[in-house]
């Protein structure tokens, strides 16, 4: 079972190497111990989160976008999966929103 919190927040200009994406996303998003430190484990892991209301934001992604964007385009390919789930079930309850400078942007 996953400790909730009310926003979950993702700021990954702090990273300095890809090999600490997995265990900072871990960290932020309050995943189990069990994490795979994978794109499939982090599918696993944020889909266990949709028994409630899910608010997501997201800054620093100008470091992933300059050095691994394959990561960049994965992590907002789930992301944008997510929203979708189950037939758009839980659509409503669930806003991701990505901030770059001044720029507040909802994932659909």
């Amino acid at each position: 079972m996953h400790t909730r919190k009310e926003i979950y927040r993702l700021d990954f200009s702090n990273l300095t190497a890809i090999s600490d994406l997995h265990p900072y996303i871990k960290t932020a998003m309050a995943f189990p111990e069990y994490y795979g430190e994978s794109w499939y484990a982090f599918w696993d892991c944020i889909t266990d989160l949709l028994d409630a209301p899910l608010q997501i934001e997201i800054t620093g992604i100008e470091w992933l976008q300059k050095n691994y964007p394959l990561e960049l385009e994965i992590l907002l390919a789930y992301l944008k999966d997510l929203k979708h789930y189950a037939d758009d079930t839980y659509a409503d309850i669930i806003h991701i929103t990505v901030i770059t400078g001044e720029t507040r942007t909802e994932l659909t």
